[in-house]
């Protein structure tokens, strides 16, 4: 790992990108190695980027079954890789609303409406979207943890992903 690149991420890249097959054992042009060391070596994990986003692992992969996060790349079925800048523009997204303030009337934290309801926290925010729903952001928790929506707007949010999923 002269590049800083781990040698099974290595071999998953060549045989997902390039088609070649490599092993311990297998001989793999430096030039193609010193070409993706800098994409890689940058690149979280899924568990570092749910991490990052402040959420668990499924909800991370709830976000991308439903586009809302897209890995910047994808080695086979199973393993990601996301760039620090593609999760600081989801976080801008989603966590741009304005600072929770006293005086606002209850809220709700969103990842904890999504769980107390089953269902994903992805198909909450895409119900934000589909209805314009201000978010409430608690510069105190991170990541997604610290997004939050008015109680009284639960009831259009819940109604509005009933309908996306068509129960």
């Amino acid at each position: 790992t002269h590049h800083g690149i781990g040698l099974k991420i290595t071999a998953q890249v060549l045989k997902a990108q390039y088609g070649l097959r490599a092993g311990a054992s297998a001989e793999v042009p430096p030039e193609l190695i010193a070409e993706l060391a800098p994409v890689l070596r940058d690149l979280l994990n899924a568990q570092d980027a749910a991490r990052a986003l402040g959420v668990s692992i499924d909800v991370l992969k709830g976000l991308i079954a439903d586009g809302l996060l897209l890995p910047d790349y994808r080695f086979n079925d199973r393993m990601r890789g996301f760039s620090r800048e593609t999760l600081d523009r989801f976080l801008a997204e989603w966590c741009r609303g304005a600072k929770a303030k006293r005086g606002q009337g209850p809220k709700i934290a969103l990842l904890e409406l999504a769980r107390s309801r089953c269902i994903r926290t992805s198909r909450l925010l895409l119900a934000v979207r589909a209805l314009d729903v201000p978010l409430l952001r608690d510069a105190r928790r991170h990541g997604l943890a610290g997004v939050y929506v008015a109680e009284a707007d639960t009831v259009a949010l819940l109604r509005q992903v009933r309908e996306q999923v068509g129960a």
